[in-house]
C-alpha cells in the first residue's frame, strides 16, 4: 500500500534503464535537457504502475490512468532536470536517514512532505500520531522489492527537501530591505485626485487598425507569445432513446422487478441486474432513501419498492432482511415550537404555553394544517418546511422531546404539549419510533439508447461529414438539422480532455494537434458513448508555442490598444485643459472628469477607492509635491492627476528585526513554487504527451 502511494518516486533508478526505450523522433513524448523521452519507454513505465496498482486490487480507469502518467512523467523530470544538480552540489541521502525518518526522531519527518504525509496515515497509532515501531515493523517483514520501492521514494523525496532547503536557506534580508518596505507601509498620505476613467470614451469612437495591433505585439513581444493551441467548432448531436428503445426497457424493469420480488438470493440478483453495484449493509431508517419511505410506509422484510423514475434511471429496492439495533430508536417526526426558556419571565413563559396548548388544541380538530402553523411560528431551519425533521436518531433529541416520541405508537399530531428547554413543542409524528435497521438490495439500471438507435445516429453524422468537404458546408448542412447543436472550443491546450461540457474528448484534441492537421478540417464523427453523444469537430484555428500571432491575441490586443489611444486622447485633453487646481482643470476639461479624494493611502497600495487597480498613479501620488499639482499620468483604469493634502512620514524605530523575520518567512514560503518553476523552464521541458493520449 505505502509503496503504491510513492510510485511518482520510485521508478527512475529501479527501472529507468530496463524501461528507457528508443526508436524514432516521430516515437517522442518529450524533450527534458535536450534528452528525448522515447513514447515506449515512458509507456513501459506507465504500465509498470498500473500492474502494481492492479497487484493490489485498484481497479485502473481513465482517471487512475491520468493520474499515473502526471506521475511518471514527475519522475522524468526528477530524473533529468533534478538529478544532475543534487550530483553537482553533492547533495545525497545516506541509509541512516532514510532509518531515522522512518524509525528515528520527528525532527526527520517533514509534515509538508507527500511521502511522509503518506507516511503519517499508514503508520498511525490509536492516539493519531506517527508510529516509528509501527513503520519499523512494517519494513522488517516487507519483501525486497517493496523495501526498495520504499527506500527509492523516501531518499527521493528527501533529496527534493535538502535540495529546496539549500536555496530557501539561502535567502537573505537585509536591514535596508526591512526598512523600505517598513516605509511602503506606514507612510501615509491623504490626496485629492482629478480622475478621467478610459470608459469616459466610447469605443465606437476608437479605431483600431490591424497594422496597430501588429506594431504593439511586435514592441511587447515577450507579453503575447503564444502557448500552443487549437481551436475547434464541435456539433453535438445527442443520441436520445426512440420509442421503440423506451417500450423495451419499460417491459425489461418491470419484469426484473418482478423476478426480484421472487429471487431468493437478494444480492447475488442485485449484483446481476444493476447498473451499480449494490450496498447489502444494514441500514438505520435515516439512511434509506426518502423515496423508499415515501412510496411503502411500513417496509417488511421481502416488501419491493419501484421502479422508481429519477431522470431516466430507475430504481427498484428489496427490503433483504431486518434486525433490530440494541442501542438506538428512530422516528420520523414534524415539530412546531413555541419559544419559553429560563431567560424569560414566569409570566412569559405561561402565555407561551397557553399559546401553544390553543394551537394543539386547533391541530387536533385539524391536522392537516399543522404544516402551515409550523410555517407560521418556527424560527429554525424548520420554517418553510411544515416543521419537518425526517428520520432522526431519537438521542439527537432532549430528553422530553425523544420520550414523548417513544411513549407512542401510532401516527400523527400527540395529543399534549411537550415542555422542554427550548419551549413548548408539538410533534406530528410521521412514522412512529423504530429500532429496526434494514438490509436493502438495490438494482439501479438508466435507460439508455438501443443498437439501432445508436447506428442511425452514427449514419446521420456520418453522411453529414461526407458531404462536407469544406468548413463552409458544414455549417450549412449542420443548419437544416436542429438537433445539431454548435459549440466552439477557444484556445484548447495540448493536454485539454474535454470541449466544453463533454468529457473524454481526447481522440478529437489529439486529431487537432497533428501535425497533417490543417486549419479548416473536418474530423469524422466521435460517439462519447458514455454520454450519449457524437460530435463532428472542425479546426478553426491553430498558434504554435512563442508564435506571434495577431488573430490569436485579437481581442487582447485591441482593448490595450484601444486603450493607449484613449489614454493619448484624455492626456492631451487635459494639457490643454486650463485651472490652476483639480477642480478648475476639471471644469475646463467637461463633465467626464471627476474630482475625488484618496485618504489614508500607503506606498503599498495597488489601488485607488472608486478607480481600481492603478499601482502606477499611486506612486505617482506620493511623488507629487505639496502645493502643486501633478502632470496628467495614465494607469490601468484611467488618467489621474494629484494633488496632496497631508503626508506623514513612517518615521524611523530602532529595530527592524520583525520586518526582516516577515519579509523572509514570506520569500523562503514561495521558494520551492519558484524553484521548481525556474527548473522547469531552465530545463526547456517540452511536453509532448498530447499526441500519445
Amino acid at each position: 500500500m505505502i509503496a503504491l502511494a510513492i510510485a511518482a518516486f520510485i521508478l527512475t533508478d529501479l527501472f529507468g534503464k530496463m524501461l528507457q526505450g528508443g526508436g524514432p523522433e516521430s516515437m517522442t513524448v518529450g524533450h527534458i535537457q535536450g534528452e528525448r523521452v522515447s513514447y515506449q519507454g515512458f509507456n513501459n513505465r506507465v504500465s509498470f504502475v498500473e500492474a502494481q496498482y492492479q497487484r493490489q486490487g485498484y481497479p485502473i480507469n481513465d482517471q487512475t490512468r491520468n493520474s499515473i502518467r502526471e506521475q511518471v512523467w514527475g519522475d522524468f523530470i526528477f530524473e533529468k532536470a533534478y538529478q544532475p544538480q543534487f550530483e553537482e552540489l553533492g547533495i545525497t541521502v545516506t541509509p541512516q536517514e532514510i532509518k531515522e525518518i522512518l524509525q528515528g526522531d520527528s525532527l526527520m519527518r517533514d509534515s509538508q512532505s507527500q511521502v511522509i504525509q503518506q507516511l503519517t496515515r499508514t503508520f498511525k497509532d490509536s492516539t493519531g500520531k506517527y508510529s516509528p515501531q509501527m513503520a519499523g515493523s512494517y519494513w522488517t517483514n516487507i519483501p525486497a522489492p517493496q523495501r526498495n520501492q520504499l527506500r527509492e521514494g523516501i531518499r527521493k523525496d528527501r533529496l527534493q527537501k535538502k535540495y529546496t532547503s539549500l536555496l530557501q536557506f539561502s535567502t537573505y534580508i537585509t536591514k535596508a530591505e526591512a526598512k523600505r518596505d517598513y516605509t511602503n507601509k506606514n507612510t501615509k498620505g491623504d490626496f485629492k485626485f482629478l480622475y478621467v476613467p478610459y470608459s469616459s470614451v466610447a469605443d465606437s469612437t476608437v479605431k483600431v487598425t490591424d497594422a496597430e495591433l501588429e506594431a504593439y505585439m511586435r514592441d511587447h513581444a515577450d507579453e503575447y507569445k503564444s502557448q500552443e493551441t487549437r481551436s475547434l467548432e464541435y456539433y453535438a448531436l445527442s443520441i436520445d432513446p426512440s420509442p421503440e428503445d423506451s417500450t423495451k426497457f419499460a417491459n425489461l424493469i418491470r419484469q426484473t422487478a418482478k423476478d426480484f420480488a421472487k429471487a431468493e438470493n437478494d444480492s447475488a440478483f442485485a449484483v446481476i441486474n444493476s447498473d451499480d453495484p449494490p450496498n447489502m449493509n444494514f441500514q438505520d431508517p435515516t439512511k434509506l432513501p426518502k423515496e423508499i419511505w415515501e412510496t411503502v410506509p411500513t417496509l417488511t422484510k421481502g416488501a419491493v419498492v419501484g421502479p422508481l423514475n429519477n431522470k431516466n434511471t430507475y430504481t427498484i429496492y428489496k427490503i433483504s432482511d431486518t434486525k433490530a439495533d440494541t442501542a438506538n430508536y428512530y422516528a420520523n417526526v414534524s415539530n412546531l415550537l413555541i419559544k419559553a426558556d429560563s431567560t424569560m419571565k414566569q409570566s412569559e413563559q405561561d402565555s407561551a404555553r397557553r399559546k401553544a396548548e390553543g394551537i394543539l388544541k386547533k391541530l387536533l380538530d385539524n391536522p392537516g394544517d399543522f404544516e402551515n402553523q409550523a410555517n407560521t411560528y418556527n424560527t429554525d431551519g424548520t420554517k418553510g418546511k411544515g416543521g419537518a425533521l425526517g428520520w432522526s436518531n431519537l438521542k439527537t433529541f432532549v430528553k422530553p422531546f425523544s420520550e414523548a416520541i417513544k411513549g407512542t405508537d401510532k401516527i400523527g399530531v400527540i395529543p399534549k404539549v411537550v415542555k422542554s428547554a427550548y419551549g413548548y413543542h408539538i410533534i406530528k409524528v410521521v412514522h412512529p419510533s423504530t429500532n429496526k435497521l434494514y438490509k436493502v438490495a438495490t438494482i439501479k439500471k438508466t435507460l439508455l439508447p438501443g443498437k439501432s438507435t445508436i447506428d442511425e445516429a452514427f449514419k446521420t453524422t456520418d453522411k453529414l461529414v461526407n458531404n462536407s468537404k469544406t468548413l463552409e458546408e458544414l455549417r450549412a448542412n449542420a443548419a437544416k438539422n436542429p438537433k445539431l447543436i454548435k459549440n466552439t472550443a477557444p484556445k484548447l491546450q495540448p493536454s485539454a480532455t474535454n470541449l466544453g461540457s463533454y468529457q473524454g474528448a481526447r481522440e478529437i484534441i489529439r486529431w487537432a494537434f497533428k501535425d497533417e492537421t490543417k486549419v479548416g478540417e473536418i474530423f469524422k464523427p466521435v460517439e462519447l458513448s458514455d454520454q450519449n453523444v457524437y460530435i463532428i469537430a472542425a479546426l478553426t484555428g491553430a498558434t504554435e508555442k512563442d508564435e506571434l500571432s495577431v488573430e490569436a491575441n485579437r481581442e487582447a490586443l485591441t482593448n490595450k490598444v484601444r486603450q493607449e489611444k484613449k489614454k493619448a486622447q484624455i492626456l492631451e485633453k487635459l494639457k490643454a485643459a486650463k485651472g490652476a487646481n483639480l477642480e478648475s482643470i476639471a471644469k475646463s476639461y467637461g463633465s467626464l472628469a471627476q474630482v475625488k479624494t484618496m485618504n489614508n493611502a500607503s506606498y503599498d497600495n495597488s489601488s485607488i477607492q472608486g478607480a481600481g487597480f492603478n499601482p502606477l498613479a499611486v506612486g505617482y501620488a506620493f511623488g507629487t509635491t505639496k502645493g502643486a499639482v501633478s502632470k496628467p499620468v495614465g494607469d490601468q483604469t484611467g488618467v489621474f492627476m494629484f494633488e496632496v493634502t497631508k503626508v506623514t512620514p513612517a518615521g524611523e524605530i530602532k529595530d527592524y528585526s520583525k520586518q526582516q523575520k516577515e519579509l523572509l518567512t514570506r520569500a523562503q514560503s514561495l521558494a520551492r513554487f519558484y524553484i521548481d518553476q525556474a527548473v522547469r523552464e531552465l530545463s526547456d521541458i517540452e511536453d509532448q504527451r498530447y499526441k500519445f493520449y
